[in-house]
């Protein structure tokens, strides 16, 4: 059985690695991702927070979609159970 979630996850690791370790520093520092969203009732685009973790930035950007990765990680560990 193929899982294409972990092999684009394994392909992408250390680049992985290296972004999150700056997007978890930048908010040590207190630095947040923001983004600019309508509002009813303003005449002006609000900054607002990103409300996704580092992983769902992560998985949005190297294209991983974390609902089948869990979906593949289930099946690993049904794999395993059912093993001689």
């Amino acid at each position: 059985m193929t899982y294409p979630e972990h092999e684009k996850l394994d392909a992408v690791k250390d680049r992985s690695q290296v972004i999150g370790e700056f997007l978890d520093h930048m908010g040590e520092l207190g630095w947040h991702l923001a983004e600019y969203v309508t509002f009813k009732g303003y005449d002006e685009d609000q900054l607002v927070p990103v409300r996704q973790s580092i992983i769902q930035v992560l998985a949005k950007y190297f294209n991983v979609d974390l609902d089948r990765l869990e979906d593949e990680k289930r099946a690993m560990l049904e794999s395993l159970r059912s093993a001689p």
